[in-house]
């Protein structure tokens, strides 16, 4: 459930590790300006924007936008030997790592969570189509 929102959310975290809006900026590289705006509520950042900033300042992207959730970020275990290689398939790590730091890859992941299976079904025929007409161009 959404408690909260980006702009109050920013400020609890500058409050909380003493932030100022030019070290948002400087950890996620993105504009003193945007970083003015969100914090202020003026604009809401977009989802890539949104994961942007919840990597920069190591947070959950959901806490971020305002969820009840915790705010510490996900974890998801990867090959690398300090998660004890948790996946011992290269293609689900390389997948997984994917997931974990590719925004579009999270959208499409969490749409498909509502998706009835009719849906899902209908959205894998799209991608093999569109994956068939790429290789025929």
């Amino acid at each position: 459930m959404k408690t909260s929102n980006t702009s109050e959310r920013l400020k609890e975290l500058m409050a909380l590790k003493g932030l100022r809006q030019i070290d948002i900026a400087e950890k996620t590289g993105l504009g003193k300006s945007a970083i003015s705006q969100y914090v202020s509520g003026k604009i809401t950042p977009k989802q890539d924007k949104v994961y942007i900033l919840a990597e920069g300042l190591n947070v959950s992207p959901t806490w971020l936008m305002g969820y009840d959730v915790p705010m510490e970020k996900e974890t998801i275990p990867t090959t690398e030997p300090q998660n004890n290689g948790y996946y011992t398939d290269p293609e689900t790590a390389e997948l997984a790592e994917k997931l974990r730091t590719d925004p579009d890859m999270k959208i499409l992941f969490s749409a498909a969570k509502d998706l009835t299976p009719e849906e899902m079904q209908q959205a894998a025929d799209y991608v093999n189509y569109l994956k068939i007409k790429g290789r025929n161009k």
